[in-house]
């Protein structure tokens, strides 16, 4: 996965558990609230699916892109709800 908050860092080959990632995402979100900094948006991209957008979601991330988990689906519809229904 990769999460971008003003910097962009990526990882590849899933050298992060979705812990980390997870933990990532609540480091970057706490960071800038101290800052004051309230307009930041965080994205993770790539292993995206209906739980682990779920798990970004709860440690605070306001945009999963999620393409191979949509596209590569038998039932698209069915992908982008059951993503819509993470929370």
């Amino acid at each position: 996965m990769t999460v971008y908050d003003s910097i962009p860092v990526t990882v590849t080959g899933g050298t992060l558990s979705d812990a980390e990632i997870a933990a990532y995402v609540k480091h970057s979100k706490k960071t800038y609230r101290n800052r004051k900094i309230e307009q930041l948006s965080i994205q993770v991209d790539g292993g995206i699916n209906s739980e682990t957008a779920a798990l970004c979601a709860k440690a605070g991330a306001d945009i999963m892109v999620a393409g191979s988990y949509i596209f590569k689906s038998s039932d698209m519809k069915d992908a982008v709800s059951s993503l819509a229904d993470a929370k």
